[in-house]
């Protein structure tokens, strides 16, 4: 009794699909070179140590990539933000009243977050 010969079937690539992750590390890098290319601190005007600072929370997703959400600053006032909230706080909605009212309101909404699109738009820049 003869047994078939095996055939090898042709297998289709695989595509891989790109993790979120990876996808959300891209963004984030993009978009610090993004604001930092102000190239001066936002509040004292500093040009050295120029750093990414978000007034919400990054994990605010619909706010993460926003620009309205972060300032460009220098290492010593993203610290002072860090260690005096309430009083940073109050500097930027005295300095920027419009950008504060956006924030809030913008703050509350849900949006779905597409971070291929997001990546897309800031290599565009």
């Amino acid at each position: 009794m003869k047994f078939p010969k095996k055939v090898a079937h042709k297998r289709k690539p695989k595509i891989k699909k790109v993790k979120k992750t990876t996808l959300k590390r891209k963004c984030d890098i993009l978009f610090s070179k993004l604001i930092r290319s102000l190239d001066h601190c936002e509040r004292d005007g500093e040009l050295k140590n120029l750093q990414t600072a978000h007034i919400y929370s990054r994990r605010i997703l619909n706010l993460r990539y926003d620009p309205q959400n972060v300032l460009c600053l220098c290492s010593r006032c993203h610290f002072w933000m860090h260690q005096n909230p309430l009083e940073a706080m109050a500097w930027f909605n005295k300095a920027y009243p419009d950008r504060a009212e956006y924030l809030i309101k913008k703050r509350n909404t849900i949006e779905k977050i597409d971070y291929n699109k997001i990546l897309k738009d800031l290599q565009e820049f």
